[in-house]
């Protein structure tokens, strides 16, 4: 379960459940690497680590129209909203929203944090 709200609730009905995501959550990230070519023809590498924000976390649903109206209000206003699933809970925007009419939605998020 994929469990959507606002950081900061104002109203009833700012949270949502995704359900149906069988193609979703594949872990990918990269890790911040610096590369300086050096004069002698070499090069130094230097590894910084790693951070959720270096991620992209991409979820194919299916969601109703009620779903798909709260998603369209969260992403169309920039909220913070607070996204929880198998890997913990994280401070996170929507970077990309595509919601069909038969209420098949791809969305992207961008993490700002991780809360837990």
């Amino acid at each position: 379960m994929i469990y959507l709200s606002k950081i900061y609730v104002d109203d009833p009905g700012s949270n949502i459940t995704l359900r149906n995501f069988p193609e979703t959550g594949e872990y990918d990230s990269t890790a911040r690497i610096d590369r300086v070519k050096t004069l002698d023809g070499g090069g130094v590498l230097s590894h910084n680590g790693t951070s959720c924000v270096d991620r992209d976390f991409e979820v194919e649903c299916r969601v109703s129209e009620a779903e798909a109206a709260v998603l369209k209000l969260f992403h169309e206003n920039g909220i913070l909203l607070r996204l929880s699933f198998w890997e913990g809970s994280f401070k996170a925007y929507i970077f990309r929203l595509n919601i069909q009419r038969d209420g098949a939605a791809a969305i992207v998020f961008y993490f700002k944090e991780k809360l837990s």
